[in-house]
This record gives C-alpha cells, structure tokens and sequence, in this order.
C-alpha cells in the first residue's frame, strides 16, 4: 500500500498515471516512501539541458529583481539573469516582475543547482533581422561547449554544433575553436519563432578537414562556397516547384 503526503488533492487528478522515484523500500509494514518531485525536476533539468545543446529559448516567469538582474522560473526550475542579460529597457525593473519572458540558457548545472539565463540572447534571436539562410556572416565565438560553440553575428547568438564544424569527425570543439576566435560563418537555418540560428563552417569547406588544419584557407574562400551552397538550395527548390506544379 502506498500512502501519499502532504495536499495530495492539489498535485493529483484522480485516475491518472504518474511516476514516481522510490526514496525508501517496503518497511516491513507494507508501506513505501515514493516521490514525484525528484523526478519531475529530472525531467526539468534534462529539458533544459536539451533546450541549451540546441539552442533554443523557453518562456518564463520573472519572481523578482535585484541589483544584479532577475530572479526567474523556468521549467518550474529556479534561475537567475544577469543584469547584463536583460533583453527589454525599463527604466523600472519592477514592471517585470509577473511577465512571461522567452530565456536562452547560459549555465546548466544540476549538480549545483546552478541555472543562468539570457533574455537578451533570446530576444536577439528572435528579431534575427538581416540574416537569410546561406548568408555569410564574421562573427566571434562567445564560449565553446562539448556540443558545440556559440558565436555572435552582429550582437545576436548562433550555434555552431560540433557536427556542423567540419566533414572530419572532431572529439573536442576547444581543440578546434577557443572564446574570442574571429571566423566565418554560414547561416544554416533560421527559426524565429523558437529563437534559433543554426551555423556552419562545414559547408565552407572546400575539401574535408580544413577548419582542422587551415581555417584560415576556408575564411578565404567562404563567400564563393556560401554562393555555391546558394545555388544548390536554389536549383533544390527549382526541382521540388517543377514536382508541384506537374
């Protein structure tokens, strides 16, 4: 038998499936300790673990400002914002607070509880005017991850995932890029509405493994290869409109 604690009637809809995590075995009276909470705050981090590999924002709620930014809940997860990284100019912070904000994710880290925001980031991402896909852009690279690295293209954020860095396999994006590298970028994708800009420097290069052995050689030639990925993408839809229209 199992026994549920603690307003049960405001957590549980009756006759519905719920998971929960064994915190202490059978005690011999039939009775278990279970609990939700663990691993629905599992499920939280992993969403935001997800929402940051792919660079994506997730609405929510600012609880409170401080001097040094915004107290928010995100995924029922608590996280801060620095000042830095407030995206809207309010000459009074505290109309903020209540407001449903899209965030993009700085620093995820379940181990320590640790989770920092961006509003800023995602509020670029989703202006992201100028940019078209198979664009070339300069940028620099903001910080570099196992998944891959995030640059800045004119003041708004892209990811560079670690498969869209080179044809050649790569163990680790720091043995190829560090913070502060000025390259070049195509604009592989472009997701406004999930605020999400996808880059390549694969498709710049000429033959595979150059951005491992000469990155500069393919900044060299990056405009002429983002041409030539143009006028695929262009022959490509030319293709799929004669398929329509016979």
């Amino acid at each position: 038998m199992f026994f549920v604690q603690t307003q049960a009637a405001a957590v549980f809809d009756i006759d519905c499936d719920y998971d929960f995590e064994i915190i202490q075995d059978d005690n011999g009276e039939g009775c278990m300790t279970l609990s939700v909470r663990r691993m629905e705050l599992a499920k939280a981090w992993d969403r935001c673990r997800e929402a940051q590999a792919d660079d994506a924002a997730l609405t929510g709620e600012v609880l409170s400002v401080n001097r040094g930014g915004l107290l928010v809940e995100v995924e029922k997860l608590r996280g801060f914002v620095p000042q830095s990284h407030i995206g809207v100019r309010t000459l009074n912070r505290e109309e903020l607070i209540g407001q449903q904000l899209p965030f993009k994710f700085i620093e995820v880290d379940e181990e320590k509880n640790r989770l920092v925001l961006s509003h800023r980031l995602a509020t670029d991402m989703v202006s992201a005017e100028g940019l078209e896909v198979g664009d070339v852009v300069e940028g620099m690279v903001q910080a570099v991850k196992p998944y891959g690295a995030f640059v800045d293209v004119g003041g708004q954020s892209g990811l560079l995932h670690i498969s869209q860095i080179s044809h050649e396999r790569i163990v680790a994006v720091e043995n190829v890029l560090s913070p502060g590298d000025r390259i070049k970028v195509l604009v592989m994708s472009k997701d406004a509405e999930k605020g999400r800009l996808s880059l390549s420097t694969k498709k710049l290069e000429q033959n595979h493994g150059d951005m491992l052995r000469n990155p500069a050689a393919v900044f060299e030639t990056a405009e002429d290869m983002g041409r030539q990925f143009r006028e695929k993408m262009q022959a490509a839809e030319g293709v799929v409109m004669s398929v329509d229209e016979a």
